[in-house]
């Protein structure tokens, strides 16, 4: 046992020497590695160019370049179009497979940076920089990241454009960081430091007694996995839990911890949701209070399915509540309404909504005849409650008819129906 102990320990320390080769061959680099990028991108990955960069530049350094360049539309689609530079160029952002997975997309981070007091903030465990560059929009920020290669990325990323003016960037343990004197913080801790994706905050890195250490006197959001949960000892006080979707995907649970509560005037130890779109639109939910909301056995005459974020915060009952709505099997199903909702509140539009056309048993046959007789097929199926698969439902529903129509598929009273409406 002391032999494989001090063989991990000699197997960690020459891992740890050789990301801090790399990172500062990256820093060394740099224009070499860039001139490489811009070189796969314009004539491709032939063997023969393959080899020249491999030659020019060693493996270590073509192996980020190539990786950099595989990825620059999903960097782009993910944290935005990178600054042109001088000579009319774009900007490349750097970028590793698993750091680029982990970045928050850039609709998130400018809602989050909205949190973050406009002096000084601190982004303690940052990646590449997704957060950060949001951020520096409106602050001074102070980027740390404990991996070499990943902190000079940040740097390379955070030096593009304006930002580089009111950005430093530091390769260090954020537990051994010092501070700036009233900072906001900023901590994404890393969730896959077993080498496996977790949900529970007491395995991520830096430990969560050390991340609890630094919040403990300065205004934080600290970000967590969507399903990340601790018990009540556990979570600050004060704070406040938010739940972010993006194009009605939750990509994240905030933690806000301290001043930033009454700054921003949230219920201590409350909850809220955050629906964000595709070119930035924001929508909130904050209830003050957890309302009771009536519920129905069958569909009336609207459907509507609450964004993921509202769903993901346990905030379907109160949603449902505040808005008038009915809940159709509780809160893990659909809600529903007679009643045209207002297209206007901004609540409900965290949410999709659709007149119903037809509803009754969920019986394949009798569906697929009920669109058959209004010419119709179904193009999406929506599905709470049940175990059925949508693709596999949607397949003998497909040449039914011409006119598009979404098909609801939830479970009510211990049956479990079906509805068609106007497509969604």
């Amino acid at each position: 046992m002391i032999v494989a102990i001090h063989q991990s320990l000699r197997i960690t320390a020459i891992m740890a020497e050789h990301a801090i080769g790399t990172g500062y061959q990256f820093v060394d680099q740099q224009q070499a590695c860039e001139i490489c990028v811009r070189e796969i991108d314009r004539q491709g990955e032939g063997i023969s160019t393959i080899k020249r960069l491999r030659d020019q530049i060693g493996d270590e350094l073509f192996s980020i370049s190539l990786t950099c360049a595989r990825l620059q539309s999903k960097a782009i689609s993910k944290l935005g179009p990178a600054a042109v530079r001088e000579d009319g160029e774009p900007g490349i952002w750097w970028v590793t497979d698993q750091s680029l997975q982990q970045a928050t997309p850039w609709q998130v981070a400018r809602y989050k940076a909205g949190w973050l007091n406009g002096v000084q903030v601190a982004d303690l465990c940052c990646g590449i920089g997704g957060d950060s560059m949001q951020v520096s929009r409106q602050a001074s920020i102070t980027a740390v990241d404990a991996d070499p290669l990943i902190a000079a990325m940040a740097k390379a990323n955070l030096a593009q454009g304006q930002a580089g003016r009111r950005v430093q960037v530091f390769c260090q343990d954020a537990t051994t960081f010092s501070l700036p004197v009233a900072a906001d913080l900023h901590i994404d801790p890393d969730r896959r430091s077993r080498g496996r994706r977790s949900s529970d905050p007491r395995e991520y890195e830096p430990s969560w007694d050390a991340v609890l250490e630094m919040i403990r006197s300065l205004p934080a959001v600290v970000k967590l996995a969507p399903m990340a949960n601790l018990p009540s000892e556990l979570l600050p006080h004060p704070h406040h839990r938010c739940w972010i979707s993006l194009q009605r995907t939750v990509r994240e649970q905030s933690l806000l911890c301290g001043e930033m509560i009454d700054r921003h005037q949230l219920q201590p130890g409350g909850r809220s949701a955050v629906a964000i779109s595709a070119d930035a639109n924001v929508r909130t939910f904050t209830p003050e209070e957890d309302l009771k909301a009536g519920s129905v056995s069958t569909p009336l005459g609207f459907l509507i399915d609450p964004d993921s974020a509202i769903r993901a915060a346990a905030l379907t009952e109160s949603f449902a509540a505040h808005q008038g709505l009915q809940m159709l099997g509780g809160p893990s199903g659909f809600l529903t309404t007679d009643d045209p909702p207002l297209q206007s509140t901004a609540e409900l539009l965290m949410g999709i909504i659709a007149p119903v056309v037809w509803w009754g048993a969920c019986d394949m046959k009798k569906i697929r005849k009920e669109l058959r007789t209004r010419n119709a097929h179904a193009v999406t199926a929506k599905v709470r409650g049940t175990g059925h698969d949508p693709a596999k439902i949607l397949k003998p529903l497909r040449n039914t008819g011409e006119q598009p129509l979404t098909l609801w598929i939830g479970r009510s009273d211990d049956r479990v129906y079906a509805a068609l409406t106007e497509i969604v």
